[in-house]
């Protein structure tokens, strides 16, 4: 159906009910750590391995153990519980609480995006801690999520992409045609992400 790429992932990230009657929340069955939950969506929607950091601050990119954690704890509140009439399916959703606590200090850890992404979104409603997530993730601001998806298509069609591996998009490790992934990642976004396009 060529549902445009940001909300095809905004559908399996915002995923809630029963993983039998609502596919995308399957997602959440996989993984239920915060932080191997958090771990594979930056890996798969972003292209950024977010896990160097997460006993030390990285030795070589930006990225820090409290950046690590802080966007982890978006994915504290999902809830799964068991279905009431089939034993095999669980129903997904947002819990009220639930924290992370940091590994090493035991202290509470606040929900932060490592990077800040302009977004027009606008709630009249306080946003759960998944639709935080998903906005942010999937704007046209991030200045990953486009480019991963790009970086990928390419990959699929050429065998390589232009950043290699597709999911390890890092300052040391570069694009080998910058402007061209440029170029693609600017008119996937003017497309509002249009896969066919």
């Amino acid at each position: 159906s060529n549902t445009p790429y940001d909300r095809f992932c905004a559908e399996i990230l915002g995923a809630s009910g029963s993983t039998a009657e609502s596919p995308p929340s399957a997602y959440y069955r996989i993984t239920r750590e915060a932080d191997l939950q958090m771990e594979n969506t930056t890996q798969l929607f972003l292209g950024v391995r977010f896990n160097c950091n997460k006993c030390h601050d990285h030795p070589f990119e930006r990225w820090t153990q409290k950046q690590h954690w802080g966007l982890a704890a978006y994915f504290s509140r999902v809830s799964r519980s068991k279905s009431p009439s089939d034993e095999s399916d669980e129903i997904v959703s947002d819990a009220q609480d639930g924290e992370l606590n940091h590994p090493d200090t035991n202290d509470l850890v606040a929900p932060i995006f490592p990077y800040e992404v302009s977004s027009d979104t606008q709630a009249s409603d306080p946003l759960s801690r998944r639709e935080e997530l998903v906005s942010w993730m999937t704007s046209p601001g991030n200045p990953y999520f486009a480019k991963s998806y790009v970086n990928r298509i390419w990959g699929y069609m050429f065998g390589r992409g232009l950043i290699e591996p597709v999911d390890d998009i890092r300052a040391g490790n570069p694009p080998t045609h910058p402007a061209l992934l440029q170029k693609l990642t600017e008119e996937f976004i003017a497309e509002d992400f249009d896969v066919r396009h």
